[in-house]
């Protein structure tokens, strides 16, 4: 979730639409499912018992495009009534 994020604090400094910026965003998570599965697999840090993309099945890669869609269409619709901006949290400000 916090590459999504990030993601999307990009895809707001673009000026891409919500639509435009909730894709972005998707995608961009989406391929770094794509390209880091295929190491967790190889290296034994997680199995699934084989699948079409280097032991990886396409589901999982559907799966990965609807969940973040899932959780930033609503987050977003909030952002866009509230007209709140994102922005990255120092670490003393977490304390």
């Amino acid at each position: 979730m916090q590459e999504e994020m990030a993601v999307l604090i990009i895809t707001e400094r673009l000026k891409l639409s919500f639509w435009q910026r909730i894709l972005t965003t998707t995608l961009i998570a989406l391929s770094l499912d794509w390209g880091g599965d295929p190491i967790a697999v190889e290296t034994g840090a997680w199995a699934f018992g084989g699948g079409e993309y280097f032991n990886v099945p396409v589901i999982n890669f559907i799966g990965w495009f609807f969940i973040p869609i899932a959780y930033l269409v609503p987050y977003g619709l909030s952002w866009e009534k509230d007209s709140k901006k994102l922005r990255l949290l120092n670490v003393a400000e977490v304390d």
